[in-house]
């Protein structure tokens, strides 16, 4: 069975083999000829169409290097290989857990039908603009699943050969993101809180979020050999995160590096507060009897009954059941991280140091989310620049008055008037200078 020159043909051999052939010019214009060969007339047939579409890509490519071979991914099917084979490689557990819970829920419904080489900037700005509507939608949201795109095309840019040319994200406008404003205890709120908590199951868990601002994360992994009585400081170094299963879809507890590098930081412990960790362990130590075979012996600063990790669900309920019994206004347990680096800052400890306690990543970012108190203080500590500048100044020199300024202005009075008026004048002139 043959084909047309260029395309190749096929033949049988003597043997009962086929065998298939081609002939081109290749860029040079010289004259090209290759073969395949197949038991059956089927296995041939495949194997030289194969070849006659890469010699086609092969063209394609000498006369364009940017060229890309069609191929028939759907975005969702990409997004799918990119999660799997890909991100595990590149981002933290929990970084891929927040990724596949916008590409489900939001991003494939949406775009995951085209294919991956039919996307447009404007398409993504059609998913990005419908999803602004609904007011649930904040611009740090609609930012991420941007970036979540951005992430994938980039990703098939770099495969070999490259799955596309473009990123479809360049151009695609997103709302921009505004601080928003963070929760903090005030003083008053502070006490009666620490008064509220008092005899909870979770209450030297609450006071120590208070008094060391570590994420909710940090606090569930903390063990007892990371604290140091001696040195007064806690080690951070572990993190507790619920993380979502790809295959079997359901979710658990997993233990994992802090948040960022910057995240494996001490903390000092206050000397008010070592105390209250001395006695919170010696009642963890009966518990622990009274579990007998039962406790899990993990030597977590904070636990369950049976010693095992706390379920992060459970603090923030309790949290809430608190907030509502003692009349208060609702927050969550970052609140307490937020109230500590507050309260740092306002007794002037150095940004500096109130991040590297906070274990974040740039002072910038310390100065961005606690800027409110740098407001707060603005003329206070501006005031501290005025001493800098006594003596620099004049006063304002004094007119010297006129030597009669004592007598009264004469003018349109009579000639008795005058007179009257000049002898009252006189006779204060003596009594003033008598009186002294």
């Amino acid at each position: 069975m043959a084909r047309d020159r260029g395309e190749g043909f096929l033949r049988k051999l003597p043997n009962g083999s086929w065998e298939g052939r081609v002939n081109y010019r290749d860029a040079s214009g010289k004259r090209v000829y290759r073969q395949v060969s197949g038991k059956t007339h089927a296995i041939a047939k495949d194997k030289l169409d194969k070849l006659i579409d890469k010699i086609e890509r092969e063209k394609e490519l000498a006369a364009d290097p940017d060229y890309v071979p069609q191929n028939n991914y759907l975005f969702s099917e990409w997004l799918d290989v990119w999660q799997s084979e890909i991100l595990p490689h590149a981002v933290r557990p929990s970084t891929l857990d927040c990724y596949y819970r916008n590409i489900e829920k939001h991003i494939k419904p949406a775009l995951g039908g085209l294919y991956l080489q039919q996307i447009r900037s404007v398409d993504i700005q059609a998913m990005i603009n419908k999803l602004q509507k609904k007011e649930s939608f904040m611009p740090w949201t609609l930012n991420k699943l941007k970036n979540i795109i951005s992430s994938a095309y980039t990703a098939a840019m770099e495969q070999t050969p490259p799955l596309v040319t473009t990123n479809p994200c360049k151009g695609v406008k997103t709302p921009s993101i505004k601080q928003k404003p963070i929760r903090v205890l005030s003083e008053e709120e502070q006490l009666q809180f620490m008064e509220a908590v008092k005899g909870n199951r979770f209450e030297t868990l609450f006071v120590f979020a208070l008094a060391t601002g570590m994420r909710r994360g940090e606090i569930i992994a903390l063990t007892w050999d990371c604290i140091d009585f001696k040195k007064m400081q806690i080690t951070v170094k572990r993190n507790v995160v619920r993380i979502m299963d790809m295959d079997t879809k359901k979710t658990s507890l997993q233990e994992g590096e802090p948040k960022s590098d910057a995240g494996a930081r001490k903390v000092p412990i206050l000397p008010s507060f070592a105390p209250v960790l001395k006695a919170h362990k010696q009642e963890q130590e009966a518990m622990k009897r009274e579990a007998g075979s039962a406790w899990n012996n993990g030597n977590l600063v904070f636990c369950s009954t049976v010693g095992s990790w706390v379920e992060p669900r459970r603090i923030q309920t309790e949290l809430d059941k608190i907030n509502e019994t003692y009349g208060l206004d609702k927050f969550g347990i970052h609140t307490f991280r937020h109230t500590y680096a507050t309260r740092m800052l306002e007794k002037e400890v150095p940004p500096k140091v109130v991040s590297e306690i906070l274990g974040h990543a740039d002072v910038k970012t310390t100065l961005q989310i606690y800027s409110h108190v740098f407001d707060s203080t603005a003329h206070e500590q501006a005031a501290k620049l005025d001493g800098l500048f006594t003596g620099l100044t004049k006063e304002p020199e004094q007119t010297p008055a006129p030597a009669n300024a004592h007598y009264p202005n004469f003018k349109g009075m009579n000639k008795k008037a005058q007179n009257a008026a000049s002898r009252a004048a006189k006779g204060t002139k003596k009594k003033s200078g008598r009186a002294r």
